[in-house]
C-alpha cells in the first residue's frame, strides 16, 4: 500500500472513530465487515471415538481446546 495502511487498518481507524464519535451504527456495521478478518473462525475437528468412550480427562482437554490423546483431528 502506498501510505502503509492496509484496507484493514483504515476500516479499523474509521470504526474507532464512529465509535468516538457515538455513531454505533456505522461502527457496529464496519465491525461486522472486518470481524471475519480479525476473529477466524476455528476449524472443523472430528472426533475419532464415541464421547461415550472418552474418559473425563480427555473431556476435560477438549473443552479447553485442546486434543491430546483424544482421538480428535483438524479436517482440511
Amino acid at each position: 500500500m502506498p501510505n502503509g495502511k492496509s484496507p484493514l487498518d483504515i476500516l479499523m481507524a474509521v470504526m474507532r472513530d464512529r465509535f468516538a464519535s457515538k455513531d454505533f451504527d456505522a461502527a457496529v456495521a464496519i465491525a461486522k465487515a472486518v470481524a471475519p478478518f480479525v476473529h477466524p473462525k476455528p476449524r472443523a475437528r472430528t472426533v475419532g471415538a464415541s464421547i461415550d468412550t472418552l474418559r473425563d480427562q480427555q473431556l476435560v482437554e477438549l473443552s479447553r481446546g485442546g486434543d491430546e490423546g483424544t482421538g480428535v483431528t483438524e479436517e482440511d
